[in-house]
């Protein structure tokens, strides 16, 4: 036992041994190592449809301007178009006096571009045609029409990505008399259309 200056020492109850409330060095690595594969799984898993998303937003955003093209082409009662090309699309609209197509004037629709990895098909009332046609800069003939009566040219337009399964292209549709619908895999009409 040990003795002290004023005696002998005494050791309080329960205070025999130093005990430890918290974690140690080693258990809070582990955890942290453990908690950082985690996230990175799930991150792999996530991450892998980079594609995937950037293509649905540019589906979007292609959705969005078409319903604005028809809409416009409704309330200024001039027949508006969409034209792709080789490397995007713009939007173009009928010049009634000189009955031919011209480039929406600046503020309007905008048009955007598509990336080289995205693939279009377009199919109209005349049949399937390619979507990426070079066209002569002059005549901008536009591939779809948005008519001032609130109609539109018949289309199909799928998208997807090179090297994608048939199942995840994106489908922005209109059976010319009522508006453009957007299909996504999954939706009950899209698989119809496959």
């Amino acid at each position: 036992m040990r003795t002290s200056a004023s005696g002998t020492w005494k050791s309080k109850p329960g205070m025999g041994r130093w005990r430890s409330s918290g974690f140690t060095l080693i258990e809070l690595m582990v955890v942290l190592v453990v908690v950082g594969l985690l996230i990175s799984l799930v991150g792999l898993s996530i991450g892998g449809g980079g594609e995937r998303r950037e293509l649905e937003e540019m589906t979007r955003s292609l959705y969005l301007r078409m319903q604005a093209a028809s809409e416009q082409a409704v309330m200024t009662n001039r027949e508006i178009g969409v034209r792709f090309g080789d490397d995007g699309y713009g939007f173009v609209q009928l010049d009634r006096d000189q009955a031919q197509w011209a480039p929406l004037p600046r503020g309007g629709l905008t048009g955007a571009s598509i990336p080289e990895w995205v693939e279009l098909e377009l199919i109209t009332d005349g049949g399937e045609a390619d979507a990426l046609e070079t066209q002569e800069e002059d005549q901008p003939e536009p591939d779809l029409v948005f008519f001032s009566s609130g109609e539109s040219t018949a289309f199909d337009l799928y998208l997807w990505w090179e090297g994608a399964d048939d199942g995840s292209a994106q489908l922005l549709t209109s059976d010319g008399a009522t508006g453009v619908e957007w299909l996504q895999p999954g939706d009950q009409d899209y698989r119809e259309r496959l």
